[in-house]
Parts: C-alpha cells; structure tokens; sequence
C-alpha cells in the first residue's frame, strides 16, 4: 500500500491518466482501514466505517472520473452481504473475547486500577471504546475515552486531568501516548496488536505507580 501511494501517481505522467489512479489509491486505503479495524474491533465496526466513508465519497465525487462509479456499485453490491456475514458471526473478535475477561477480572478485584489500551489506528480507537460502551461486563467497570493524534490540545489536557482524578479508568490511545504526555499514575497497559517502540516501554515503565 505504501509502495502504490508513493511511487505509482510519479510513474503515470499524464495527469489524466493519474486522476483515476488516484481515486484508486483513495479507495483501496478506506479499505485498508476498515481491515485493520475488523482486526482490531468487530466486523459491524468495519461495516460502519465503510459506509460512512463510501456516504461521504459519494457527496464529494467527482462525477468525470468513472472510477468512482465503479467502486460505488461495487461497495453497494457487497456491503448488505458484508453486514449480513458480520451478524451472523455475532461480532466475535477472538482478540477481544481474551481480552474482556482479562480486564474485567482485573478491574473487579481492584476497582482503584487505571489502565491505557493501545491500538495501531485512530479508527480503531472510537470502535473500541465503542465495544467497551456495548460489553454488559465492562460497561459497568470501566469509563473510558479516546486519545489519538487528532484530539485537540484542550481535549487532551481535559482527558488526562480526568484520567488522574479517576473520572476515566481506561484510556483507549494510540502511539500519541508516547510521545512524552505526562500521564498519572497507571498500573495496567493492554496492547491490541500493536509493537511499541523503544520509547514506548521506557514510558510505561515511567506510568507504573
């Protein structure tokens, strides 16, 4: 994917010819996200994403370029059956059904824990959160926001006070996290596929109380 966005749209020199290639770019990356997110969240959440983004491509198209036909037609022809799989599944991420109990348990036997659950994408992090918001298990434990790179600097300073004051117990962030925000104390770090870096695990061991 990189490869493509990087070295394709240089190698076509006419710019009609790049117009099309890169509306094929823009629609292979929405699909990447919304894999990453059925790997990190729930297939529904994919579902959502797609749709929210094919909804908006479809108010800013640009109707010369037949590509964009093409990749509506087929969003439309596969997404009822991308859903109806996604139900039938029941939404089980295996990850995630590991994951609950761990922190359920966790929480119950020490309601003071705080905790920071790392993902790869700022899609990932709303959908989990979301997934939190929907356990029957965690909603009752945990109060939990999200963190990325596009959270405004209010919000961050906001969301951090409120993590050390305990009005959040979990934070759902991505690698914006370490990237030197000072954070409260933390006893808890999850890591939903996601390799932190040699910063990362100096910062964790500096979030342990």
């Amino acid at each position: 994917m990189t490869a493509i966005g990087r070295y394709c749209p240089e190698m076509v020199y006419s710019g009609e010819e790049r117009r099309p290639l890169i509306v094929c770019l823009e629609y292979l990356k929405i699909y990447q996200k919304a894999l990453c997110i059925n790997r990190d969240a729930r297939s529904k959440d994919a579902c959502t994403f797609l749709r929210e983004q094919f909804e908006k491509k479809l108010k800013e198209r640009d109707s010369f370029i037949d590509q964009n036909w093409k990749f509506e037609r087929s969003f439309c022809d596969n997404i009822k059956v991308m859903e109806k799989e996604a139900i039938q599944s029941q939404n089980r991420n295996p990850l995630l059904m590991e994951l609950e109990p761990l922190i359920y348990n966790e929480f119950k036997n020490n309601p003071d824990s705080r905790a920071l659950l790392f993902t790869d994408t700022i899609e990932s992090t709303r959908f989990l959160k979301q997934w939190i918001d929907e356990s029957p298990k965690l909603r009752q434990i945990l109060r939990s926001c999200p963190m990325t790179s596009e959270t405004s600097e209010a919000q961050r300073r906001s969301s951090l006070q409120k993590f050390e004051d305990r009005d959040y117990n979990m934070m759902v962030v991505t690698s914006v996290m370490e990237e030197g925000i000072d954070i409260g104390p933390c006893n808890l770090v999850y890591r939903l596929n996601y390799v932190p870096s040699d910063c990362g695990r100096i910062q964790q061991k500096g979030t342990e109380p």
